[in-house]
């Protein structure tokens, strides 16, 4: 997974900073909740509702 981020002007700049930090550990945790969700290749799909 790749991710691109363009800081147009100081504002936006100074929001991401402390998300620039964080990212990559939410990055990871996103794809490693993906992975557990999608289970191992033979297991049928949970039915969980929303």
């Amino acid at each position: 997974m790749t991710t691109a981020v363009t800081l147009k002007g100081w504002p936006r700049t100074l929001y991401y900073a402390p998300l620039r930090l964080l990212h990559d550990a939410v990055t990871r945790a996103m794809m490693n909740s993906a992975a557990r969700r999608r289970g191992r290749p033979g297991d049928r799909p949970s039915r969980r509702s929303t």
